[in-house]
């Protein structure tokens, strides 16, 4: 019977962190180890803190091997500096190659184990092209076939990057991971509980889902701190809290009145695109053709609507809340400017919601 993590990915992860800060107490302020510096680097780690007798690489190593004890895979059960048993590809071959910190093998026979490369904590995973994710990519391109029995990781413990083989077509990709998704992925790697083909699908949706939060949060950020560009009708009398609350809610309900309609019509559950074709017309008309998109198509029977485009004729009557007016939209009348009808569906247009 296979062993399970006795507590969550994200717990594991955060009792390891604090072992890890105990490492330099007496050298930084610690609470700051992994604290985000920037989008793409956190704080610097010194080589000098470390025991000149003692590699950085070998202190964040013993720290990564905590991490796989806890999602119980025991110590003498990761193979170490792992030679690679295929044939090395003789244009790239070279005498001298650094081979995988760990091999973990796949729970399932017929599944794809784990070449995980550890570089030091602070160390960039793609700065160096001899080091990081660099080193992982040089074993798949020099060892033929390789992608058949293996992902890549490349970590420094603060950051995860996955390197496998495209689900379709030709090639490799790489995506950066949250740290809890790169401990779920590699125990089920090790319990042989997920079957190799959804590994990247279980990985890209994932990924997918914190690109499209990153994407509606900087929209709704650009779109609500400039109120005055983007809002017209804004009451008056609002008081600052109130202003921020409203405008908040009524964006978040056209946003989500258009993300439906972009679902129907990627279900071909829609006869035609109805934002596109009002996007057709001039931009003054842009925010009254939506209202009457919401509230007299999708709101009403086809014969109790008024005054409508005759394209959307064919368009269908949704029973349901979210196409009728909210008290806010009853009590007031605040507007959109085409800009911001324009901006949420060309970012909904990224993705695919199939």
């Amino acid at each position: 019977m296979e062993s399970l993590p006795s507590k969550s990915y994200n717990d594991i992860l955060l009792d390891c962190q604090e072992a890890f800060k105990g490492r330099f107490d007496q050298l930084i302020d610690s609470s700051m180890l992994f604290d985000r510096v920037s989008e793409h680097r956190y704080i610097d780690v010194d080589s000098k803190w470390f025991d000149p007798k003692v590699k950085p690489e070998t202190v964040t190593s013993q720290f990564i091997e905590m991490l796989f004890n806890n999602l119980g895979i025991p110590s003498e059960e990761l193979a170490r500096e792992a030679l690679l048993q295929r044939k090395r590809l003789s244009y790239e071959a070279r005498d001298v190659i650094k081979w995988p910190d760990y091999l973990i093998k796949s729970g399932d026979e017929a599944g794809k184990g784990l070449l995980i490369e550890v570089e030091p904590i602070g160390r960039s995973l793609t700065d160096d092209p001899e080091h990081g994710l660099g080193q992982v990519a040089r074993w798949f391109r020099e060892f033929e076939g390789l992608y058949e029995d293996f992902h890549g990781i490349a970590t420094n413990f603060v950051d995860w990057i996955l390197y496998t083989k495209k689900s379709e077509g030709y090639g490799m990709i790489e995506q950066k991971l949250n740290p809890e998704v790169a401990l779920e992925l590699i125990y089920r790697t090790y319990h042989g509980k997920i079957p190799n083909y959804v590994v990247e699908q279980f990985e890209q949706q994932k990924q997918t889902i914190a690109l499209f939060y990153d994407d509606y949060i900087e929209l709704f950020d650009s779109i609500i701190t400039d109120p005055e560009r983007y809002f017209t009708n804004i009451h008056s009398k609002w008081t600052l809290e109130e202003k921020s609350k409203n405008l908040v809610s009524y964006y978040r309900t056209i946003f989500f009145r258009l993300l439906f309609v972009k679902v129907l019509k990627e279900w071909r559950l829609l006869p035609l695109d109805p934002v596109d074709t009002i996007l057709m017309h001039e931009e003054t008309f842009h925010h009254y053709l939506f209202q009457k998109l919401f509230f007299e198509v999708f709101n009403k029977e086809p014969e109790q609507r008024i005054d409508v485009l005759d394209e959307f004729e064919p368009l269908p009557y949704l029973n349901g809340g979210l196409f009728r007016k909210t008290q806010l939209e009853r009590d007031f009348s605040l507007e959109l400017a085409s800009e911001v009808y324009k901006s949420i569906w060309q970012m909904l247009s990224k993705y695919s919601f199939s």
